[in-house]
């Protein structure tokens, strides 16, 4: 048995997909300069758009980004296979997801007419698919970006501005957990004063801040030009 509900995973991803995403509140986070998103926009054509729009969605290799590898090699280690023998913990993985979604439109008694339209047009392997997919991440659309404060995938990097910096001029220990933004920096506000704050370290294993290393050679006045153009997708 399994507690997964494909009709209703269904009905949220369609309303999810009619939504449209938010813009940036000027009336609450300040009014854009138009100036300098004209200036941005033609920066952010030259440093981000080769993967954030012409490649988005496409897979890149996390040894090129230079991103902490954590998230992926934690599945790269052979386990005990069914039948005997070693078998890789992502396929391992992948088998038992399979066997969860299958009982689960089992159990729902869906048509195949009905599993075929929530597949979306996507593979039955799903996310875990493991070809071509070791140690790669995909390209993300930045679509209203400015709302997904901390950034790269293990959320090591609290702020935009701190991500068009080298990595070792970005925060290496802050504080989230609360909810004042800046609007500047783009991002959450990094202090220990939050009730609910909690710190951030690096250097903890699978935290790295490293890599991502696009647009930290601009000057400063460049970096805020592209940081506010960004505020506009």
């Amino acid at each position: 048995a399994t507690t997964l509900m494909p009709r209703s995973v269904h009905t949220l991803e369609s309303v999810f997909w009619k939504s449209k995403a938010p813009k940036w509140p000027e009336a609450m986070l300040g009014k854009l300069d138009t100036n300098k998103v004209r200036r941005g926009e033609a920066i952010f054509n030259a440093e981000c758009a080769s993967c954030h729009v012409k490649k988005a969605d496409e897979l890149t290799a996390v040894s090129s980004i230079g991103t902490d590898p954590g998230r992926f090699e934690v599945y790269h280690f052979d386990v005990d296979a069914k039948g005997g023998g070693k078998e890789n913990a992502l396929i391992s993985i992948t088998h038992v997801l399979k066997a969860i979604v299958a009982k689960a439109y089992e159990q729902e008694k869906l048509t195949a007419a009905e599993i075929k339209a929530m597949r979306l047009g996507r593979s039955d392997e799903g996310t875990w698919d493991v070809k071509g997919r070791r140690g790669m991440l995909r390209n993300p659309r930045l679509t209203s970006v400015w709302t997904t404060a901390p950034y790269l995938h293990n959320g090591s990097v609290p702020t935009l501005d701190a991500l068009l910096r080298p990595s070792n001029q970005r925060p290496k220990k802050f504080y989230l957990g609360g909810y004042d933004f800046d609007p500047v920096k783009v991002g959450y506000e990094t202090k220990a004063t939050a009730p609910s704050a909690w710190k951030f370290d690096t250097s903890k294993l699978g935290n790295s801040n490293a890599g991502h290393e696009y647009g930290t050679h601009l000057s400063e006045s460049d970096r805020a030009a592209l940081i506010e153009y960004i505020k506009t997708l």
